[in-house]
């Protein structure tokens, strides 16, 4: 198939094939250019067919018309001209539709210039072929409507208007002008499909001329791949390999060419290069196999008997003759320096200068686990990834500088251990001025940094533990001394900052659903209060999370301004967010940054966590003593209709009425006792509809004979009422009456209204805020005396005697005794009988005595 190409591709030189491939491209688009000619030719004659009769239905009209202005008009021998103008060319035009010919351009109107009202028409000339066959009736019926038709033509031309037979030829003329209009119309319509014809005819010969096209295209590409392209490409690769030193012969090498002509009958550039380069193979492989031969000391090796002309044959028989000696000098050398690094206890690297291993110990071997077949030709694979250019600059180095020692790097195992290294570094000479490579001594120093580091960070550690124990100790004497939360909170930033743990400290917070902003900074710091964490920062998601879960959380890594102006994070710093939280509530979030290394390690997060706790702890002290010897409380009123709180929907499903008479801290942890009154329904109905009341522990009546009842209600930790305490509220009133009424809270006059409103609301999402009250407190028995019942009563008096007053003890009959009341506080009955008995002393004590003498017993 391909004999006769391969025949042409061999004789011909390059120049006389891109030749031949022009002269087919320029023939096939010579014939491309007369086809397409030819049929646009004939199409454009069928559109001038088309143009002449248009012009046969203008004249028609025009002569019907003109026939009308002769009979009429004011200037009838200038009508009868023009009629006759078109009289004319109606015949000229039908006759060249019907066999051809050329039809001259001309002017209807030879007085249009005479007359100004009156506008020139021309009608354009074309030159015509004969009308298609397929034409001829229509062309026919034409020619007969006009045969008719032109005499009356005549008669109105030549008449005498007064005629008889004059008035009877222009109403002829009027009367076939719609069907000599007709009769044109449809030869337009006829030459107009034949239009159409033509050139749908013309649209396919040049589809098939691009096909055509592009099959001589795709068959000259492939000729000129097969027979130019792929041979100079394959001829370049065997450039190649032989300029890399490669003397295999290629394979799967197929050149086109007739390689069985003599040498001197290949015309062809390809084949004569082919013959060259085999030349070139031949003697390249040659001295490859004799270098081959002398670099395996095999001087009796045939091939070095061949003789190889020019200057590359001497140097190789000099090469023969030189090499015994030198091999026996570098093999005493070798040995000796073999049995050295050998021997040697630490590890020894040959490295090029690029850092490819040539030379690993058995000391290296056991220090990195990689054997010396496994590296040697090979990068180093002891070096991290991110370490190697690194190491690259390291040997440059000592290359250009000199000898390097004690360059401490950490390194890996074959298993992926790091491995801490001292490295002595030293290039090795070559010989006549020429690097052999570098020379690396690897000492394993991980034992020491692990004791370094870990001495470093153990003291870190201690340091940071003994900071937050004292600080927890600075915090709780402050809670002793003071019932400021600022000074606590300055107190934990300070003393954070001022030592040399963290580089800054400061506490954030929030109102309502505004962005977190600085509560508290130390004083030394940059940070100033009221400033907004940056919202697209990574460190604003970090708080908002400890704000929202309650839990430490600390990250690794970001860096840029936290606070517009101030210079801080512009490096990778540590950070974490400490929530300062008591049971749910969460008071605010401490920030603390560090640059340490090993910072925020477990014992380290377990004391900052200890940290949040305390700081919590204190401020819900603070916020609750506030509230419990405060003179004036602020009460947040809210209506509870249709809501899921206690009681709501008890008195909505009985129609009764129920308000709080006052609440006593529950016997056992995170429980409260709310003592209540209940009218307008049967207790016993009441008892069993609180039995379906979530959060509800116990029920106990108190007084029963007669409505009001009084009953006591335990709530557990999970109930609504003990959240409303967990959040800084405390239950002052609840007035119900058939589910709909209110609940009171008070709360410390400097408390958020707005966060606590929020946060009701969030536990019962139907409760409506309605009134916020400023409240006075009557805290002292007599307003001269100055001293209130909380300062002279202890915890355990205040509560037994609370509990007592509650359950009815102090009334007649009594409602309860104290075997009672130490069932409800889960003590013994002597221990709440010396509680009761000393509270009541204590409040006598404050009534009648003081320090002026007697109170009046009027106040």
């Amino acid at each position: 198939m391909f004999g006769l190409p391969t025949h042409l591709n061999t004789r011909l030189k390059l120049f006389e094939k891109v030749s031949l491939l022009l002269v087919v491209l320029v023939v096939v688009a010579s014939v491309n250019i007369g086809v397409i000619y030819t049929y646009h030719q004939q199409a454009e004659q069928v559109g001038n067919s088309v143009n002449i009769a248009g012009q046969e239905r203008m004249l028609s009209q025009r002569m019907a018309r003109l026939a009308t202005d002769v009979q009429q008009g004011e200037n009838p021998d200038n009508a009868r001209d023009r009629l006759q103008i078109a009289s004319v060319r109606f015949e000229e035009n039908l006759a060249a539709l019907e066999g051809g010919g050329t039809v001259p351009d001309l002017a209807l109107n030879p007085d249009a210039a005479a007359i100004a009202d009156r506008p020139q028409v021309t009608l354009r000339g074309e030159t015509l072929t004969a009308a298609p066959d397929s034409l001829d009736p229509e062309l026919a019926a034409l020619r007969s409507s006009w045969d008719t038709y032109q005499p009356h033509v005549e008669t109105v031309l030549t008449a005498d208007p007064s005629t008889a037979e004059f008035q009877e030829s222009v109403q002829y003329v009027n009367r076939q002008s719609d069907e000599l209009l007709s009769r044109s119309d449809s030869v337009t319509a006829e030459f107009a499909l034949v239009l159409r014809e033509r050139r749908g005819v013309l649209v396919q010969v040049l589809l098939v001329l691009l096909t055509v096209d592009i099959g001589v295209a795709l068959v000259g590409a492939v000729a000129a791949r097969r027979y130019l392209g792929l041979p100079m490409a394959d001829i370049a690769r065997v450039g190649q390999r032989l300029a890399r030193g490669e003397t295999e012969p290629i394979t799967d090498i197929g050149l086109p060419i007739d390689t069985s002509l003599p040498e001197h009958q290949q015309r062809s550039e390809l084949a004569q290069l082919s013959h060259s380069f085999e030349a070139v193979q031949s003697y390249q492989d040659t001295a490859s196999k004799q270098a081959q031969a002398l670099a395996r000391r095999d001087f009796d090796d045939p091939v070095l008997a061949e003789r190889i002309p020019g200057k590359l044959g001497r140097s190789l028989d000099q090469m023969q003759t030189d090499l015994p000696g030198y091999i026996q000098e570098l093999r005493t050398t070798t040995e000796k320096l073999e049995a050295l690094i050998r021997a040697s206890p630490a590890g020894i690297l040959i490295t090029g200068p690029k850092g490819q291993v040539k030379r690993w110990n058995p000391a290296a071997e056991d220090m990195f686990g990689w054997s010396a077949d496994a590296v040697e030709g090979a990068a180093n694979p002891a070096i991290p990834d991110g370490d190697r250019a690194d190491f690259k600059e390291l040997l440059s180095t000592a290359i250009v500088d000199g000898p390097i020692s004690g360059a401490e790097k950490r390194w890996q195992t074959k298993t992926g251990d790091p491995v801490d290294v001292s490295l002595s570094v030293a290039p090795v000479p070559g010989g006549e001025e020429t690097l052999d490579g570098v020379m690396i001594v690897v000492e394993d120093i991980t034992d020491r940094k692990e004791r370094e580091r870990t001495l470093r960070q153990q003291r870190d550690e201690l340091e940071t533990l003994n900071r937050i124990t004292d600080l927890v100790l600075t915090i709780t004497q402050e809670l002793v001394e003071s019932s400021d939360q600022d000074r606590i909170e300055r107190t934990v930033c300070s003393s954070l900052t001022e030592s040399e743990v963290y580089e800054s400290a400061w506490i954030v917070g929030r109102h309502g659903s505004d962005p977190f902003s600085v509560r508290t900074a130390a004083t030394r710091s940059q940070i100033e209060t009221g400033s907004e964490i940056d919202q697209s920062h990574g460190l604003y998601s970090l708080v908002s999370t400890a704000f929202e879960s309650g839990q430490l959380q600390f990250e690794t890594g970001f860096t840029g301004p936290v606070f517009e102006g101030v210079a801080f994070g512009e490096n990778n710093r540590e950070f974490a967010a400490i929530p300062l939280a008591y049971r749910e509530t969460v008071f605010g979030v401490l920030v603390v940054a560090t640059g340490r290394e090993y910072a925020f390690s477990d014992r380290e997060v377990s004391g900052l966590r200890t940290l949040g706790k305390t700081v919590g702890f204190a401020i819900d002290a603070i916020t609750d003593k506030k509230l419990l010897f405060a003179d004036t409380v602020v009460e947040l009123t809210f209506e509870v209709t249709e809501t899921t709180l206690p009681f709501v929907e008890p008195t909505t499903g009985l129609d009764c009425r129920l308000w709080l008479e006052g609440t006593v801290a529950g016997t056992k942890p995170e429980t409260l006792d709310a003592y209540i009154r209940v009218e307008n329904v049967s207790l016993q109905a009441f008892l069993d509809r609180l039995e379906n009341e979530p959060g509800i522990i116990e029920v106990s009546p108190i007084m029963t004979e007669s409505e009001p009842y009084r009953v006591k209600v335990s709530f557990g930790e999970d109930s609504k009422l003990q959240q409303f305490s967990q959040r800084q509220a405390r239950l002052q009133a609840i007035e119900l009456d058939k589910g709909s009424g209110t609940y009171t809270l008070e709360v410390p006059r400097n408390a958020d209204i707005e966060t606590t409103v929020g946060l009701v609301q969030s536990i019962d999402s139907n409760s409506e805020f309605i009134a916020k009250t400023e409240a006075e407190r009557q805290a002292a028995l007599g307003a001269e005396s100055g001293v209130s019942v909380r300062e002279v009563l202890t915890d355990r008096q205040f509560e037994v005697l609370k509990s007592a007053y509650f359950a009815g003890y102090f009334e007649w009959p009594r409602n309860s005794t104290i075997e009672d009341i130490a069932a409800d506080l889960d003590l013994a009955g002597s221990t709440v009988n010396h509680h009761l008995r000393h509270a009541q002393l204590e409040l006598a004590e404050l009534l009648f005595e003081s320090d002026g003498g007697r109170l009046d017993e009027g106040t």
